[in-house]
């Protein structure tokens, strides 16, 4: 291939460990190169599938991979939130709802409220621009371990790691890749894999139907994670480029993308016992970790978020339930995010007691350290106490990281809304305390950003219900903040009703008559600020004094989680891998279970399967076994969480919205019928 890498490989830590599983070949979340080695596609031909190896990927030729598109923020590539798929070679394309719900709510109006009556374009005409949503689609990937790992056997592990990046960076200076394409090295299982991936970047993406919220999100919160599901949970959109079929940024004088590689919609739905396979980009598993790790993570820091997010959930209830019935609506959006991740955690924990995940994998890991002290020539390789080493560290030194970052999360990135507004104020403050030759016009261009901010902050957020949400988690950060990293300002006890009061940053009209003196009176209003100072002094411990030490603390165990995974791989030698989730392009087979069929609707609403799915995976197709699109991939089911952890296709299902009630819902509850003719063309 005529590839240009960027290498890009993030810091290996034990809260993100990567590896091997002694899974069913068939059962996991498999690169598209692995689906096409031996030893799977045979399990795969006997659980039903009748692609060919070619069919289901080739990185020379047309493929259903190829097919297959990753979602990001503008620019954000690599670190995908969702899935998406080609369905015609006009470059249509299909996801869920709840994907691009954020962006559809960006164009809507009052004039034209598309999240609750739908958006649907009468012709290609009217199909509106989303705005820094990306698409990226999937080229190709391939096994570069042999290049990078070249001649390195018999060195130690922290020889061994610099010698890959010199390695990786020698491929990166040997290819090239086109126009609108980028690639990316990722490590897998502790950097004892590389692979290589190449995307095409879409900019141009315009939105074609979509359902009403109602209908696309049917039963809403309260069967979220559940079965059964009758939302109709999908999306149509369209990728445009320029009169040479080359993807850029958006212009009116674009036309339909033409991919080479597109979906077609089967004829028929599936039913109980078919084979599906789901392609998608699912975000994080963590199945390789050690069984210490897991616990930790599991029944500490889970329950940790858990217990938080069922506290802001309470607090936000009872704050709805106050509100004029007209103001009721604006909670909904917050209360069903923080019930998300509520309702997740605690399925998580739920289930990985009563699949005993842990114990399960603490199994593994005396099998790895019994087969290490087997051999003599292992043992001084690898270490005769490798995995109560590992412990010992791990629970002296990396939990107390792990439990901080989750108070953080929860209480400072996601808490009461004040706190990420102050951190708005802070380069302007920077600007003003440099006191450089061009400090007027620098804070002059900062004061003006900020204004727009300072429109969006109080336009949606009730001071006094903010000050509510900061009192109420504030103890959780003291408690669960380790004392020698907590900032001095914590330590008083500060009466926070008062502090909302008289802060600058609480009142809309303090803040506009501070910005507009800023420049000729400086910013030390800001310095004697109390909920000010409180507020950055979260971001500053985070920076300063906790992200520091654990990165210090962190890159003291890698040289140990290196020789966890080394000896995980020669253990597993032999075997295909898999590997943990890492934003790629994984194909996931499984089994249709259930459906759902409403009184009115001829066709099932949805079905449940046992593939392998986590979060990255909403929008993803769920092909039949000639590798036609049937369903789109779109929640779990909550019994089978704990799967993140271990495969597990007896507990795990994935719930779908099945294709034939998307295209029953098109034909006769949309004004979108053109796009018909056009999903079903032949050519």
């Amino acid at each position: 291939m005529n590839i240009k890498i960027k290498f890009e490989l993030s810091l290996l830590v034990f809260a993100c460990f990567t590896g091997i599983c002694k899974a069913q070949v068939s059962t996991g979340m498999w690169l598209p190169y692995q689906a096409v080695s031996n030893e799977v596609f045979s399990k795969l031909k006997q659980d039903g599938i009748k692609l060919s190896k070619k069919d289901i990927y080739d990185i020379n030729k047309n493929c259903v991979s190829k097919a297959v598109l990753s979602m990001s923020n503008d620019g954000g590539f690599a670190m995908p939130y969702a899935t998406a798929s080609f369905v015609s070679a006009d470059g249509l394309v299909i996801t869920n709802f709840h994907c691009v719900s954020r962006y559809i709510k960006e164009i809507s109006n009052e004039e034209n409220d598309y999240l609750k009556y739908g958006c649907w374009a009468t012709s290609r005409s009217e199909e509106a621009p989303l705005f820094n949503l990306q698409l990226n689609q999937f080229l190709g990937c391939e096994d570069i371990t042999d290049i990078v790992s070249k001649g390195l056997d018999t060195l130690d592990e922290k020889a061994r790691a610099s010698a890959m990046l010199k390695n990786a960076e020698a491929v990166a200076k040997r290819v090239e890749v086109k126009k609108n394409e980028v690639s990316r090295v990722y490590s897998l299982m502790g950097g004892q894999q590389y692979i290589l991936a190449i995307y095409r970047i879409l900019k141009d993406v315009r939105i074609v139907a979509s359902p009403p919220m109602d209908l696309a999100m049917e039963g809403g919160d309260d069967v979220n994670w559940q079965w059964p599901r009758y939302s109709c949970d999908f999306a149509f959109l369209r990728v445009y480029a320029n009169s040479d079929n080359e993807p850029v940024a958006y212009n009116t004088s674009n036309v339909p993308y033409h991919p080479t590689d597109y979906l077609k919609i089967a004829g028929n739905e599936v039913n109980s016992g078919d084979f599906v396979m789901v392609a998608g980009f699912p975000s994080k598993t963590q199945k390789h970790i050690p069984y210490f790790a897991m616990d930790k993570i599991i029944f500490s820091d889970t329950r940790l978020r858990m217990d938080i997010c069922k506290a802001k959930l309470d607090y936000l209830h009872s704050c709805m339930d106050k509100a004029p019935e007209h103001l009721k609506s604006g909670y909904a959006e917050r209360i069903s995010k923080v019930n998300n991740v509520y309702l997740r955690s605690k399925g998580e924990i739920s289930c990985a007691g009563k699949t005993h995940v842990v114990t399960f994998r603490e199994q593994d890991d005396n099998a790895l350290q019994q087969w290490i002290n087997q051999n003599p020539e292992r043992k001084k390789r690898y270490g005769e106490t490798l995995i109560e080493d590992m412990k010992a560290n791990y629970l002296n030194n990396v939990t107390k990281f792990n439990h901080m970052d989750e108070v953080f999360d929860c209480v400072v990135a996601s808490g009461a809304s004040i706190i990420p507004f102050a951190g708005k104020f802070e380069k302007l403050r920077n600007i003003d305390i440099a006191n450089r030759k061009n400090r007027k016009e620098d804070m002059e261009d900062e004061i003006h950003g900020i204004r727009r901010t300072v429109e969006d902050f109080f336009s949606s957020v009730n001071i006094e219900e903010d000050c509510g949400m900061f009192k109420l988690l504030l103890p959780y950060y003291l408690k669960e903040m380790q004392p020698e990293y907590l900032d001095s300002i914590f330590l008083d006890n500060y009466d926070i009703d008062s502090l909302y009061k008289h802060s600058v940053i609480t009142d809309k009209q303090r803040v506009t008559n501070f910005l507009d003196n800023a420049v000729e009176q400086g910013t030390d209003l800001l310095d004697n600020d109390l909920l000010y100072k409180m507020c950055i002094a979260f971001y500053v411990t985070r920076v300063q004094k906790v992200t520091r030490a654990a990165t210090k603390c962190r890159r003291i165990l890698l040289d140990d989680f290196k020789t966890y995974m080394r000896a995980y791989t020669e253990f597993n030698e032999g075997k295909q891998c898999d590997y943990d989730a890492n934003h790629t392009l994984r194909l996931s087979p499984g089994k249709v279970f259930d459906k759902t069929q409403k009184k009115d609707v001829p066709v099932s609403c949805c079905f449940t399967a046992n593939a392998q799915t986590c979060s990255g995976n909403s929008g993803s197709p769920v092909l039949n076994a000639k590798g036609e699109l049937v369903g789109l991939n779109f929640d779990r089911e909550m019994s089978g969480l704990s799967s993140i952890y271990r495969s597990n296709n007896v507990q795990a299902r994935n719930i779908c919205v099945n294709i034939q009630y998307v295209m029953w819902v098109i034909k006769n509850k949309s004004k979108s019928q053109y796009i018909l003719n056009e999903i079903y063309s032949k050519k």
